[in-house]
């Protein structure tokens, strides 16, 4: 999990690490949220859960790195904490991520077992077996990524002691029972 200086690999995080420098030079009290790889119903259904679930209802293969490790964060949960930070009159930067450290890989296998678990249609499961492993070196990535972006969530937790982000599990069991935004799988 994260616990050092950030140093970005490409223009997309180097953005972001402006953006948080130049709202903290405008305000030193803002709230800045630090957060990576975030699922979840949206409108647009761009995540890398939407993605996965398109492909393989579609029966095709998809290369998923395994060397790179994170935390991913239900969007939910990222509102939640948000919501109560702000609340609290919390200033600095916040990172909010998920329960698990996981491979994108592993993210992938429990996105499916789970969808699998609740689906109602047995005849419509997913398949792991369409998942293959492969380094993000070989990937096909247009962007440089980070191996290892877990965040570590202890001041946060600080914060608000109550909060307790959700495991991938439990996400995808309240994104199925409470869906908004894009359906997932279209």
């Amino acid at each position: 999990r994260k616990t050092g200086s950030s140093s970005p690999l490409n223009v997309y995080g180097s953005s972001k690490l402006q953006g948080e420098a130049a709202v903290a030079a405008a305000d030193p009290d803002a709230l800045v949220i630090r957060t990576n790889v975030v699922f979840g119903p949206e409108a647009v259904g761009k995540n890398f859960v939407y993605q996965l679930v398109r492909k393989l209802r579609a029966n095709e293969q998809m290369n998923v790195p395994q060397d790179q490790v994170n935390t991913p964060t239900y969007n939910r949960d990222l509102a939640d904490a948000t919501r109560r930070l702000v609340e609290k009159g919390a200033t600095g930067l916040f990172n909010i991520g998920g329960s698990q450290v996981l491979g994108r890989l592993d993210f992938a296998k429990e996105v499916v077992e789970a969808l699998n678990a609740l689906s109602i249609d047995k005849t419509k499961l997913l398949s792991a077996d369409l998942l293959s492993a492969v380094t993000t070196s070989n990937s096909g990535q247009a962007a440089l990524r980070p191996l290892a972006s877990g965040l570590k969530l202890d001041r946060l937790q600080a914060e608000i002691p109550d909060w307790k982000p959700r495991s991938v599990k439990e996400a995808m069991a309240d994104w199925m029972g409470n869906p908004t935004g894009k359906m997932i799988g279209e």
